[in-house]
C-alpha cells in the first residue's frame, strides 16, 4: 500500500480496489471505509493497492491489508505506530467496526514480521515472543516453501460463522 496527496479535493483507490470518490466516506471497499474513519489523512489521497496474493486466498490477506493501509495511513498523518499498537488497531477494525467473524493473528503475526509464537488469553490480549531460527532452518524453510494459487477464493468470515452457527 502506498499513498501520496491527491492533486484535487478526490480520494482516489487503485491497483485492487479502482475507486474515485469526492469523500472517504464514498469508498465502496469497507476495509478502505473503516480505516479512513479510524485513521482519516491529513487531506485528499491517492492510495495504491498491490499484491501478489488475491483477496480471499487464506493467507491472511484482511489483515496484512489493513495493516499495510493504516501503517500508511499513520505515517501521513506523522505518526508511526508500534507493531502492537498497529495489530491491535487493525484487529478492532475487522473485528469490531466491519464485524468480521476473525481473530487477531493475522493482524498480530503480519505487523511483527518474522517468525513468532503467539499466545492469545481468553480476554483476548495478546502476547508475542520472537522466536529464534537457526540459519540451517531459516535456509530450509526459505529453499522448500512453495506458494500455490488454487484459484479458490473464501471469506474466512463466512466460513468462521458458519462454524459457530453449527456449534
Amino acid at each position: 500500500v502506498s499513498i501520496c496527496g491527491s492533486h484535487d479535493a478526490r480520494t482516489r483507490a487503485s491497483g485492487l480496489y479502482d475507486e474515485d470518490v469526492a469523500q472517504p466516506s464514498d469508498l465502496r471497499c469497507p476495509y478502505l471505509r473503516a480505516a479512513f474513519e479510524i485513521l482519516p489523512p491529513p487531506g485528499p489521497v491517492s492510495v495504491e493497492v498491490r499484491s501478489e496474493v488475491r483477496p480471499g486466498a487464506g493467507l491472511g490477506g484482511s489483515g496484512a491489508f489493513l495493516n499495510a493501509l493504516c501503517a500508511a495511513l499513520s505515517v501521513a498523518r506523522g505518526n508511526a505506530p508500534t507493531p502492537v499498537d498497529l495489530a491491535e488497531t487493525t484487529s478492532w477494525i475487522e473485528i469490531n467496526r466491519l464485524a468480521c467473524k476473525v481473530g487477531k493473528q493475522d493482524h498480530y503475526l503480519s505487523a511483527l514480521g518474522g517468525c513468532h509464537l503467539l499466545s492469545i488469553d481468553r480476554d483476548l490480549s495478546a502476547q508475542a515472543a520472537a522466536l529464534s531460527l537457526g540459519p540451517k532452518t531459516a535456509r530450509y524453510i526459505a529453499d522448500h516453501l512453495l506458494l500455490f494459487d488454487t484459484g479458490i477464493s473464501r471469506s474466512a468470515s463466512q466460513v468462521l460463522s458458519a462454524q459457530d452457527h453449527n456449534l
